[in-house]
Parts: C-alpha cells; sequence; structure tokens
C-alpha cells in the first residue's frame, strides 16, 4: 500500500526546483513554487481540520474559504492569525497565476524574495498545525 502524501513534500520539491534551477524560465519558477507553498499549507489544513471533525467540506473552490473559516473558529488563541496567513498565501497564489505582466506594468513583485516569503509562511503554517496534532 503506498504511503499518503505529505502536502510538505511539495515545499521539499519547490527548494530542490530553486536550488537546482539554471535551466529554467526564472518567472515559470517563482509562479509554480508561489502556487505550490499556497497548495500545501490548504491540504494540511483542511486534512487537520477534517481529522478534527470538520466534515462540511465539498471538495470544490468554496473549500478555500472554508478553511481559513475553520481554522479562525477551530483555535481560539491562533486562529485569526492562521486565517490571516492562509488568505495571504492564498491571495499571492491568485497574483502568480492571475497577474501576467503586460508591457506597462511588469510583475514588480515577483522576485526571489517573495517567493521565499511565501516559502517560510507555508512552513510556518504546517509547523503550527502539526504541532497541534501533538
Amino acid at each position: 500500500m503506498a504511503q499518503e502524501f505529505r502536502p510538505s513534500d511539495f515545499l521539499d520539491f519547490c527548494g530542490k526546483l530553486l536550488e537546482d534551477s539554471n535551466a529554467l524560465n526564472e518567472e515559470a519558477l517563482f509562479r509554480t513554487v508561489v502556487n505550490r507553498c499556497y497548495i500545501a499549507a490548504f491540504m494540511t489544513a483542511k486534512r487537520f481540520l477534517e481529522r478534527n471533525g470538520m466534515s462540511e467540506f465539498k471538495n470544490n473552490h468554496e473549500d478555500y474559504k472554508l478553511v481559513e473559516k475553520y481554522l479562525s473558529t477551530f483555535f481560539p488563541k491562533k486562529g485569526h492569525r492562521l486565517k490571516h496567513q492562509m488568505s495571504g498565501l492564498r491571495t499571492a497564489r491568485w497574483k502568480v497565476d492571475y497577474n501576467y505582466p503586460f508591457a506597462n506594468k511588469p510583475n514588480d513583485f515577483l522576485d526571489r524574495l517573495y517567493v521565499d516569503r511565501n516559502i517560510s509562511l507555508a512552513r510556518h503554517i504546517i509547523s503550527e498545525l502539526e504541532q497541534s496534532e501533538n
């Protein structure tokens, strides 16, 4: 039987991509990494919530907002912060997936620092959730 996929493996994969990216288009690489950061945190949060009794997920686009809502209600002290962090990652994902440069408006936000911040934020969210299960 195959081992269950760990969403945090996306982050490990992204790190390896960034380390050995000489032949890759930098913009495509950065967009892919930021996207996977959100998905890794989202999948981890959704699984955490499902294991803890949250079962209203529909397995569609509505789940993105539901995860944020449930994080804020599940954790009395840190829920609002986790919700805000997930929302930030979701916004970053939206920016890299749908915000393409035009001749008069380059994507000045998309640089290595932006990518590294999203990786760090995703790792932090995943770590918070993993610690809450122990």
